[in-house]
């Protein structure tokens, strides 16, 4: 239970994060990009389905969020295979990423 309640909080955090901290437009530095959604609109152009949201650069692919069942992936576009569901859902995938980080701490 006390696990479930810091993961809570910090992906809390890290959702604030993700919007906060972002890159500025010069034409108008009051309204920032969050780097997710740039570089989901960048994997559109490679062939990222319409439904997934880019959540993790892994290099050679990346970690999404598909909207229409909220379930985690892994796509690439050199992948002829394409979609790999790896996770139910993002609670999941972000206990793994805080265990994987404990671990290697």
């Amino acid at each position: 239970m006390l696990i479930k309640k810091i993961v809570s909080v910090i992906l809390s955090l890290s959702l604030v994060f993700m919007v906060s901290g972002c890159h500025s437009d010069k034409d108008n530095p009051l309204h920032g990009k969050a780097q997710f959604v740039e570089e989901t609109f960048n994997q559109r152009e490679n062939g990222l389905p319409e439904n997934f949201l880019v959540i993790e650069d892994c290099d050679e692919f990346y970690h999404c969020l598909d909207i229409s069942n909220g379930k985690i992936a892994s796509w690439s576009q050199y992948d002829n295979d394409g979609v790999i569901y790896r996770f139910d859902n993002f609670y999941d995938f972000f206990r793994d990423n805080l265990e994987n980080a404990i671990e290697n701490f």
